[in-house]
């Protein structure tokens, strides 16, 4: 704790500042530099569900204005900017008239669960293989196996999953592509809803899982063969 000085919490919260702020910028402009307007999008969708929209132009510019989307560039950062200082993130155009708020906290529970579950699994795995890899008596060929399994830590989790879906869901058939549960399915402690919970959940905790244990695995080892 002795190096811990006010100027090096000041760096590494200037850091965290900068890092938030980059980010929020990122995502402010990249959708931005795409060809077409969101509104229209969103129109587009709704004409191609239910046929034809009357007014659809006149829906279109006070949707405009609606989302801020009518004035120039940088009043629609700086509106942004201040909605996100207020924790305000309007509405959801791909799920109108949704707003992003309760969606985030309508899918927090389930992240949370997925992510505490995953992580304690991948706990042990990593821990075990780690030990395993340090331990003398381990059988040469389990120990030349072994790194196998953490070839998977330099890929991010969200790209392997998609490769899962992509095999696994659309590919094969085996799981869901999306969703928290089966349609139909009563909420509650029955293991009929508990069932399509875990069906709905393993191919991302099977994405979580492989490729965050490699660093509890070398973790592990490093401290067995220091020990």
């Amino acid at each position: 704790m002795g190096g811990l000085t006010p100027g090096y919490v000041l760096r590494r919260l200037g850091m965290w500042v900068l890092t938030v702020w980059l980010g929020a910028t990122i995502i402010f402009f990249v959708p931005r530099l795409a060809p077409g307007d969101p509104v229209s999008a969103m129109i587009s969708r709704m004409t191609a569900q239910v046929g034809y929209i009357e007014g659809a132009d006149q829906l279109i510019e006070a949707w405009r204005a609606k989302f801020g989307l009518d004035g120039p560039l940088y009043q629609q950062y700086f509106a942004y900017m201040g909605n996100l200082l207020r924790f305000d993130l309007g509405f959801s155009l791909a799920s109108f008239p949704s707003r992003v708020n309760d969606m985030v906290a309508s899918a927090l529970p389930w992240t949370l669960g997925l992510l505490t579950i995953a992580t304690l699994i991948s706990f042990v795995v990593g821990n075990l293989i780690g030990a395993l890899m340090a331990w003398r008596g381990t059988p040469g060929a389990l120990r030349s196996v072994l790194p196998l399994t953490l070839t998977f830590t330099s890929i991010p989790f969200f790209m392997f999953g998609i490769l899962l879906i992509y095999i696994f869901a659309f590919g094969l058939g085996w799981f869901p592509p999306s969703g928290g549960y089966g349609r139909g399915e009563t909420i509650g402690l029955n293991w009929s809803f508990i069932q399509s919970v875990i069906y709905h959940a393993t191919l991302p905790a099977i994405a979580i899982v492989i490729t965050s244990m490699g660093f509890w695995a070398l973790g592990m080892r490093g401290m067995m063969i220091t020990t």
